[in-house]
């Protein structure tokens, strides 16, 4: 609904015009001309003669043209048509004069030629008003005699002549790029000298001339870039008489960003704008406007694709007005109810481009802002119908309001303040409500509003179908009624049960709270209905609501019983879990009590468990109870013994170390800690190699693992380690290693049999080899040359040395050496430097490298898969000669198959069997058990294949594989011995499957000696946890059976663990005992 204003009364048309005429008969014209020097204006045709108001002169487009010199007459009340409008040219600085005489109050107005409101009076009967006023621009200006309480007048109009001063034009704003826009001012002065004036951009000077009085300067201001500039005047008449004025200028364009309101463009008024949006692109602007100014939108579609919207928005972003634009033209007004920044937008459902304008015309006297017409229900209160008037010029204000044309309510209204009436206690139906109001001037403003009354059937909140357990207390009904739109005398509410009336009451305005109990109802299915009725006869509603209600037999609560606990101090994960069942429940809620005090309650549901932590308490047994209730008056309780036990050390199991490390070998140890209670933060070990800290770090499993423990000197190494459990208990282990280098070897030239072992953890080993008239030679091992031997040798011996660096850039130096006779000496020996390597699967005696000497530079690079011990031997290349071999135990041996490592061993035929044939050296070092090490040295020599023994290496294989099931360590040396006696009649296959075999038999009794230590650590492990559990005797069963098996095997640590168990057993015993 728009805005209105009473601005014609239809109905008094006839009376007008009769008074018109009337008063025309009576009427006066008198001319009055009066020139002064610089006079300007324009004199009163002689024929023309018009002395009333009998034009239709009622607004701007109708004025009646006056000169100066007229006396003009004329009448205007509340019968007629309340403003008379007349119309005089003016040029600017030109002064109007009018005196104006009534016989009543009229107000009168003065309009330039933009139709801008410029000056206003009040003119009375008590005295001629002489009003004086000078214009500001060439045109025509409009004089409005307005009613207030209105009658005749006499008005006469004069232009005496010119202001001294200078003109003052209105801001300017363009588009940029625009031109033709111009700034003229006009100077009235009648006494000048030699003029001057400037003209300044923001303070800066862009012109200066000279100026005559009463003749234009125009001055252009085209070409500006975008932006907001002051432009301001400044001249002299010569004389000492100074004029000034300033104008400002806005030059501005569309940009992309403007997307929202927050970055909307701002314009002014008259300037078109040119753009483009697209669906997610609009464009937003907004203006200034003051109070009930009136802005008028002009939108030109240019071109584009589908439908645009054009909005406008208040100050406070609502929407005022908008419409849907395809092509062609659109215009929107609307009027400035706020003071502020008002927003259009452009929003094109796909694409457009478009020339927008923004145009004041002017403002209105004022205006009513509309109610909506609006329901509310009958009965209730707090409804009213909010008006409010704009109006910059009131009187004496008043207005009246009617309900269904029948007057309710009258008073005065103040601009801009609401107008609130109330419309409580409304019949019900549709009512018009009216209101009529006037600013005491000359305007009146009208509005009308539709309410409607309506009866709402009254609204039922309730609880829904419910099934009760029989016992329970507290069960009622309840409905929540609500209805304000009732009968008090006749509204009323019944309740009936299976049928039967059990509650009749009346019914109360509002909110009426319904409760019936039903604890006392037996078991069995019941029907409540409810039904309302809010006593408004025809108009009359109700309501109706029906509950089943099932009362059912309670059933018994139940509980587990969880196990007693015990644990050791500072342990946590300790919990009891109860399960509580109950079918027939309402609200369960349970309490846990630790020594008959309360320490945690909550709710329960049957069949989920309740978990309670008993974790953080001190050393000593607690009562934990829990009492449940299932909330119809049956209860059950449960307790649980806890028994807090002292912390124990650590339990370290040992590794089982090798006794003797060819040096630089890793340890690879690995210790295992049984420890329940840990602060795992502070968790720590500490080891040492003779006594030196050698590595420290956390542990949070139960396993230490030390992978690369290289010990760097050789000889005996006390090996020892501390295990911290965080919580200042502590376990350690200690033991020895034997730490070897391959000894110095010795041989005469010309004899075989001799070999060299070394430990290494590289996968490329180089060699060079010089030999000198002197007999020296060196080995280069991992690309540098190691040269123990730095003087040359004599008496016939010739030096041979090895040196080894492993991953851990530790050296270890091999030497070797062998005599060469002195009939010889000037000779070069002879012979083959042959490696062998050991694979990490399978013992191997097959060379791999032979290097042929002397030489003189050879470089020999060997790629190893992947090896731990490697040997060189020397092969002569002659087939005579008896040796004297070392039996020592290395692996040597002199060919006579005495091979126990127990001393030497005297033999024919070696160097013939090394120079055919070849040799195979097999070393191993075996530990089994723990602190057991047996040397096996098996030498095995490759000849000729004897028929008539392969039968005999068929059986012997055959016992290996039996033995291999058996894991006898006493057999399998017999089989070995056996071996050992017919090798001579084996052929090379056969024995290095023989040996492979043996190697195997071996692994296998190492693991079954290893897994019966770990099977029975992991039977003390399970005492721990059984002692835990609070099962006692179970636990001390197994222990006591572990201690068995472990003396019996002779497993040291294991017998100490088990002891220590069995004692603890026996103080958890003594301990309860005393409780």
């Amino acid at each position: 609904m728009g805005w209105k204003k009473i601005d014609k009364i239809i109905s008094k048309s006839v009376a007008i015009i009769i008074i018109g005429l009337v008063i025309c008969s009576f009427s006066i014209i008198k001319i009055n001309i009066n020139r002064n020097r610089g006079d300007y204006f324009s004199e009163t045709p002689d024929n023309l003669k018009i002395s009333s108001d009998t034009e239709p002169n009622n607004d701007f487009n109708n004025a009646v043209e006056v000169y100066s010199g007229d006396e003009w007459s004329g009448s205007v009340d509340y019968t007629d048509d309340p403003n008379d409008y007349y119309k005089i040219y003016l040029e600017s600085l030109q002064i109007l004069e009018i005196i104006f005489d009534s016989s009543d109050y009229h107000n009168l107005y003065i309009y330039n030629p933009d139709l801008e409101y410029v000056y206003s009076t009040m003119c009375d009967h008590y005295s001629l008003a002489n009003i004086s006023w000078t214009a500001n621009d060439d045109g025509y200006h409009y004089i409005r005699i307005g009613y207030d309480i209105g009658n005749s007048y006499t008005m006469n109009v004069s232009i005496p002549g010119f202001e001294v001063g200078i003109t003052h034009p209105k801001d300017i704003s363009y588009k940029y790029g625009n031109v033709g826009n111009v700034i003229t001012w006009k100077i009235i002065d009648y006494d000048i000298g030699t003029t001057n004036y400037t003209i300044k951009y923001n303070s800066v000077v862009k012109e200066s001339g000279s100026w005559s009085s009463g003749v234009i300067i125009n001055h252009s201001i085209d070409g500006l870039l975008c932006g907001i500039y002051n432009i301001t005047i400044e001249a002299n008449d010569g004389k000492g008489d100074l004029y000034s004025d300033s104008v400002d200028v806005y030059v501005g364009f569309d940009i992309e960003s403007n997307d929202n309101f927050n970055e909307a463009v701002e314009v002014l008024p008259d300037i078109e704008w040119s753009g483009e949006a697209n669906y997610d692109d609009y464009d937003y602007y907004k203006i200034y406007l003051d109070l009930l100014q009136i802005l008028e939108l002009r939108f030109e579609y240019k071109s584009g694709m589908d439908p645009v919207e054009i909005m406008i928005y208040d100050p406070t972003q609502e929407l005022l007005n908008e419409t849907i634009v395809s092509s062609g033209n659109a215009s929107l007004k609307i009027v400035a109810i706020l003071e502020g920044y008002y927003y259009f937008r452009v929003f094109p459902w796909y694409e457009v481009y478009y020339n927008l304008t923004a145009i004041i015309p002017g403002e209105v006297n004022g205006l009513i802002i509309p109610a909506e017409s609006f329901s509310y229900e009958y009965g209730t209160e707090g409804n009213t119908i909010i008006w409010k008037i704009i109006d910059k010029n009131v009187g004496g204000t008043t207005y009246s309001i009617k309900h269904d044309s029948i007057i309710n309510e009258t008073g005065s209204w103040t601009s801009n303040v609401d107008i609130v009436h109330d419309i409580d206690g409304l019949s019900l139906g549709s009512h018009n409500i009216s209101i009529e109001a006037n600013d005491g001037q000359d305007d009146f403003y009208f509005d009308n509003v539709s309410v409607n009354v309506f009866n709402k059937a009254p609204m039922i909140d309730y609880q829904g179908n419910t099934t009760i357990i029989k016992g329970s207390q507290g069960n009622y009904l309840k409905w929540n009624i609500s209805d304000y739109s009732i009968n008090p005398s006749n509204a009323s509410y019944v309740v009936y049960q299976n049928s039967s009336l059990i509650l009749n009451n009346t019914l109360q305005k509002g909110i009426n709270i319904i409760t019936y109990p039903i604890d006392n109802l037996t078991v069995g299915n019941y029907e409540f209905n409810l039904t309302v009725n809010d006593g408004l006869g025809i108009h009359n509603e109700c309501a109706e609501d029906i509950v089943n209600i099932q009362m059912i037999k309670n059933t018994n609560i139940s509980i587990n019983s969880p196990s007693n606990i015990t644990y050791e101090h500072y342990d946590t994960g300790n919990t009891i879990l109860w399960n509580i069942t109950d079918v027939t429940t309402i609200n369960p809620t349970f309490i846990i009590y630790h020594e008959g005090i309360e320490n945690q309650s909550g709710t329960w549901q049957s069949g989920v468990i309740v978990e309670h932590s008993v974790d953080g308490f001190d050393i000593g047994v607690y009562n934990i109870s829990i009492s449940a209730f299932d909330g119809c008056g049956l209860n059950i309780t449960s307790w649980v013994l806890v028994n807090v036990t002292p912390c124990i050390d650590p339990i370290l199991f040992p590794p089982v170390p090798e006794e003797v490390y060819l040096l630089g070998k890793p340890l690879n140890l690995q210790w295992t800690v049984i420890d329940d209670t840990i602060n795992s933060s502070y968790t720590n070990y500490s080891i040492y190699h003779k006594g030196i800290l050698n590595k420290t770090g956390s542990w949070q499993s139960q396993d230490i693992i030390i992978d690369d423990g290289y010990i760097n000197t050789p000889g005996i190494c006390n090996i020892t380690i501390i295990v911290f459990d965080g919580l200042g208990r502590n376990a350690s282990d200690s033991f020895n290693v034997t730490i070897l280098q391959p000894n110095n070897n010795q041989w005469q030239y010309l004899t075989a049999g001799s070999h060299v072992l070394w430990c290494a953890d590289s996968n490329k080993i180089y060699i060079k080899m010089t030999l000198t008239s002197t007999g020296y030679c060196s080995v280069k091992i991992n690309g540098s040359i190691y040269d123990p031997f730095s003087t040359s040798f004599d008496n016939g011996l010739l030096y041979f040395s090895v040196e080894v660096i492993n991953s851990s850039n530790l050296v270890f130096p091999v030497t070797t050496r062998f005599y060469i006779p002195a009939s010889i000496l000037g000779s070069y020996p002879r012979g083959n430097l042959t490696l062998y390597h050991y694979n990490g699967t399978d013992w191997e005696g097959i060379p791999d490298i032979e290097l042929n000497f002397p030489s003189d530079e050879n470089w020999m690079e060997y790629n190893c898969p992947s090896f731990s011990v490697y040997a060189l031997g020397l092969k002569s290349s002659t087939s005579n000669g008896d040796g004297d071999g070392d039996d020592d135990g290395d692996g040597d041996d002199d060919g006579d198959g005495d091979d126990d490592g127990d001393g030497d061993g005297d033999g024919d035929g070696l160097a013939a069997f090394w120079n055919n044939y070849g040799g195979i050296v097999l070393g191993l070092s075996i530990s089994i058990g723990i602190g057991c090490v047996i040397g096996i040295i098996v030498v095995i020599k490759t000849g000729a294949i004897a028929t008539s023994n392969i039968d005999t290496a068929k059986r012997s294989s055959k016992k290996l594989r039996k033995i291999k099931h058996k894991f006898d360590i006493n057999k399998l040396k017999n089989s070995i011995q056996k071996i050992n006696e017919i090798i001579d009649e084996l052929s090379e296959e056969q024995i290095i499957k023989l040996t492979r075999q043996i190697k195997k038999i071996i692994k296998k009794i190492i693991e079954k000696d290893k897994k019966s230590i770990e099977e029975l650590a992991g039977e003390l492990i399970k005492s721990h946890l059984l002692i835990k559990k609070d099962n006692i005797k179970k636990a001390e069963k197994r222990a006591k059976k572990v201690l068995k098996i472990a003396e019996k095997e002779n497993h040291d640590v294991i017998i100490k663990e088990a002891n220590n168990i069995i004692e603890k057993i026996h103080n958890i015993s003594e301990k309860r005992g005393k409780v």
